[in-house]
């Protein structure tokens, strides 16, 4: 069974994640994290598969998570949920190969379907295809839907 690592510091908004995805993705394990740095303590303990994080957390955000992962973990897929809306940060996150971003709030099952998708269950999210409040990221540029 997959792994499925979720990062957020909000423990009502985790407890939310993991409840709507291990409802309809019943076939991945799902292990959560406060912080990047107990996010890294599994990394290191356990195979991650797909690593969904917040941005801004206390101790290690998600900035430095994704730098963690891109050097220790590279073929991991990472996507970024956060309410920040910023082209500055999107970009950034693009420079650092993100490819999903997700704003807050957002559809769970956008989450599914990216999940399943990168794990090969079935395609990912179109990046050409509008969806509200996700952003599929290309070439550092965020692709807006309606």
């Amino acid at each position: 069974m997959k792994n499925i690592l979720i990062v957020e510091d909000d423990a009502f908004f985790r407890l939310v994640l993991l409840s709507g995805l291990g409802l309809h993705l019943r076939n991945f394990n799902f292990l959560t994290a406060s912080n990047g740095r107990e996010a890294v303590d599994i990394l290191k303990s356990l195979p991650v598969h797909f690593v969904l994080t917040d941005l801004y957390m206390d101790g290690m955000d998600g900035f430095q998570l994704l730098e963690y992962v891109n050097a220790n973990h590279s073929g991991v897929p990472v996507a970024i949920m956060s309410g920040e809306h910023s082209q500055t940060v999107k970009e950034r996150l693009g420079r650092m190969g993100v490819s999903t971003y997700f704003e807050k709030p957002f559809d769970l099952k956008e989450v599914e379907a990216e999940i399943q998708g990168a794990l090969g269950n079935r395609p990912a999210c179109e990046v050409s295809r509008p969806v509200t409040r996700h952003n599929r990221m290309s070439g550092g540029l965020a692709t807006q839907g309606g």
